[in-house]
């Protein structure tokens, strides 16, 4: 009888990392993962798509330098490839498009773009157990996987 009760707490104590993952799922507000060679994130909020509400979208809705230190104006999409879209702010932009639900972690075939470099990558989301996002943008063969973690909001959840 002990050794069933003890071996209950232990299960329910490991997989409460993955239900807290699973009941939260992939909606919410996500920190970038810093890069190298960069000391700045975004905070990107995902939710359904406005025009799609079967599929996610993610915009950016904060920035830890919003300023650009040229300009001392908000930063713009100046990286842009379409001459047009460069003077659009970053703050509200949409940075992730598209992504079509594969099951409650993982969400594929949808675009990720970086107003750093002005590219458009194929991405693919999944939430992992420790309720990490991995976000992974492809080129031909190639990909590369960023680690965003959740933001937690106001309210403590």
């Amino acid at each position: 009888m002990k050794k069933t009760l003890s071996t209950l707490i232990v299960t329910a104590f490991l997989a409460t990392p993955l239900l807290a993952a699973e009941s939260q799922g992939i909606k919410g507000v996500w920190q970038t993962e810093k890069k190298e060679d960069e000391n700045r994130t975004a905070h990107v909020e995902i939710s359904n798509c406005t025009d799609n509400p079967e599929q996610l979208c993610g915009k950016i809705i904060a920035l830890e330098e919003p300023i650009d230190p040229e300009t001392g104006e908000p930063k713009r999409d100046k990286q842009n490839p379409e001459k047009n879209l460069r003077d659009r702010p970053v703050m509200g932009l949409l940075m992730l498009k598209g992504f079509d639900k594969k099951d409650d972690m993982t969400y594929v075939d949808g675009t990720i773009y970086s107003p750093r470099t002005g590219k458009t990558y194929e991405s693919k989301i999944h939430l992992t157990k420790d309720g990490i996002l991995k976000v992974t943008g492809y080129v031909f063969f190639f990909s590369k996987t960023q680690d965003w973690t959740r933001v937690k909001e106001l309210n403590g959840k």
